[in-house]
């Protein structure tokens, strides 16, 4: 539900986030959550991988984890 005039719901902020993320016209785009960051002596660190397309097919990238 809308509240006013400039304000967007859940779907169209998640639409515009994708058009965001595949503004480069390579048909997907991969985002990684967090970018870059220091992994401290017997730590755990979750990393979110979040994949968005707007063409058909299979993808495939490659993710570098230097340690």
């Amino acid at each position: 539900v809308n509240i006013g005039p400039g304000s967007k719901t859940a779907e169209k902020a998640k639409q515009d986030y994708s058009k965001l993320v595949l503004r480069r016209k390579k048909g997907a785009a991969f985002m990684v959550q967090p970018p870059n960051g220091e992994l401290k002596p017997f730590t755990t660190q979750i990393i979110q991988i979040s994949a968005y397309n707007d063409l058909w097919g299979s993808y495939n990238d490659n993710l570098i984890l230097k340690v």
